[in-house]
């Protein structure tokens, strides 16, 4: 074996092991973790906590469903979305995915924690993921919305929440 060939194929697993760490990476630790990884580490400090401060992924990993408070929910089941309440009707999958795919990391401007009382926000919006976990936008009269602690006003989750009620509302062809 010549030494140009020992030479690819040891560069050829070098990055196949990069690409199989990439993936376990990102399945244990979610995307926020790495974005922040990846920021920090082409960016000043203050910088990159500037760009994460004022963008929210909120999509740790894939959705299974979405449940609005007046009991209106869709859920994935075998790779097609189906609006589950009040009742049971399959929806354009390739709207809600790209509807995600626009989504998921949002434009926000964060607010002090303490400028928005507990007690004034009420849930809007339930998210299961597949891994089991789940979440809760909360939203205030104002248009102050919560997330996991985190506080913020975000005119594109406000339009999102429309455009996915329009998606689930629309008759599948």
């Amino acid at each position: 074996m010549s030494n140009f060939v020992a030479f690819r194929l040891l560069l050829l697993s070098l990055l196949l092991l990069t690409v199989v760490y990439g993936m376990y990476y990102m399945r244990t630790n979610g995307l926020r973790q790495l974005q922040v990884v990846f920021d920090e580490s082409h960016q000043q400090q203050d910088t990159a906590e500037k760009i994460l401060r004022s963008h929210l992924n909120w999509c740790d990993t894939r959705v299974q469903s979405l449940q609005f408070k007046d009991e209106l929910k869709i859920e994935e089941d075998r790779l097609e979305w189906f609006r589950t309440l009040p009742d049971r009707k399959k929806i354009v999958s390739s709207k809600v995915e790209e509807w995600f795919g626009r989504n998921c990391t949002l434009k926000v401007t964060m607010k002090e924690y303490h400028t928005v009382e507990a007690e004034d926000l009420s849930p809007i919006l339930r998210v299961t993921f597949i891994n089991g976990t789940s979440g809760t936008f909360f939203v205030t009269d104002d248009q102050t919305y919560g997330w996991r602690g985190e506080r913020f006003d975000s005119e594109q989750l406000t339009a999102a929440l429309k455009d996915l009620i329009a998606i689930i509302q629309t008759k599948s062809p």
